[in-house]
Formats: C-alpha cells, structure tokens, sequence
C-alpha cells in the first residue's frame, strides 16, 4: 500500500509540475519567481509549511470526523480514537 501512494504522489506530483510549466508564461513572473535568499530559506519554509499543514490535518480534520462519529452515535471509544489516527 505504501509503494502505491508512493507512486501516485509521484505521478501527481510530475502531473502538477507539467501544468504549471505551460502556465507559466501566462503567469506574471513575480508569481512564478522562486523568493530571494538561499537553499536555507526555501528548505525552512517548505519545512514549516509542512508542519503547518500536519497541524491542521491532525487537529482539525480528526476533530471534525471525531465530532461526526459522536453525533452519530458511535459508541466505542477505542473505534472513535483509532480511525481517525489511521485516516491521517
């Protein structure tokens, strides 16, 4: 299972990466620019990005289906704990 999303986040990825090449000479070039400053500046932000982004999968996503399986009456606590920290 692993290898698979492996593979389609790969195939994803290079499939984004393709559009946003032939967009790009339609896109105003501030747009497209990568910011200035070094390696250490884009790698911290993307780094901070991601952490960021887990953050808000983890609190907010789980919340959200942790809220819809007590609204709907799912009575087992250990269901409701562990299905949402298998999804994300």
């Amino acid at each position: 299972m692993a290898i698979e999303s492996a593979v389609l986040g790969s195939i994803n990825a290079i499939r984004i990466a393709a559009v946003a090449l032939m967009l790009r000479s339609s896109v105003r070039e501030t747009l497209w620019r990568p910011p200035p400053g070094g390696f250490w500046l884009r790698a911290s932000s993307a780094f901070s990005g991601g952490i960021v982004e887990e953050t808000l999968a983890r609190w907010g996503l789980m919340t959200a289906l942790e809220g819809a399986m007590v609204a709907h009456g799912a009575a087992d606590v250990w269901l409701q704990a562990a299905l949402p920290a298998l999804l994300a």
